[in-house]
């Protein structure tokens, strides 16, 4: 008979299995890299995690020691740390794991810290997901991920 974990792990198993990666869909405009956005992140993690009978939430978040408030003149600072909580469900199984993760809070002249802090709790949850569907970092052409039975790469059409 097949325990709640086991059903858990097979789930999350044959979603790791359908997503190959997640190609980079943004580009940062002041320096000119392209990256993978937090909505687009959470929009195909989310994807093929339900298709997979998983739900995957950011339950909450907390300062981990002392913050500094200081706004840096130049460049950017470390202000703080955040503790991030993250719960994994299977639906069918009702089991659930409970992650915890530590994310550095980073102020600077054109973020000041309640940005700083949001962007932290947004970058924690891309992380988590790419930790949980260990997804690889795509390069050049490679984008969006077609789920289902045979999931593949394609390319991007220029």
């Amino acid at each position: 008979m097949e325990t709640a974990k086991n059903a858990l792990d097979q789930a999350l198993l044959q979603a790791q299995a359908a997503i190959p990666g997640i190609g980079k869909d943004a580009q940062n405009e002041h320096r000119r890299y392209d990256y993978t956005s937090a909505e687009h992140m959470l929009e195909v993690c989310r994807t093929v995690l339900h298709e997979h009978g998983l739900v995957a939430v950011q339950d909450a978040w907390e300062p981990v020691g002392a913050f500094s408030f200081e706004v840096p003149v130049s460049g950017e600072a470390m202000v703080g740390m955040i503790a991030v909580t993250f719960r994994l469900s299977h639906a069918a199984s009702g089991e659930e794991r409970v992650s915890r993760m530590a994310w550095p809070v980073v102020v600077s002249r054109g973020r000041p810290h309640d940005k700083a802090l949001a962007a932290s709790v947004t970058v924690s949850w891309t992380y988590y997901l790419r930790g949980l569907l260990a997804l690889p970092r795509l390069e050049g052409g490679d984008v969006e991920i077609v789920t289902g039975p045979n999931p593949r790469r394609q390319k991007r059409v220029e």
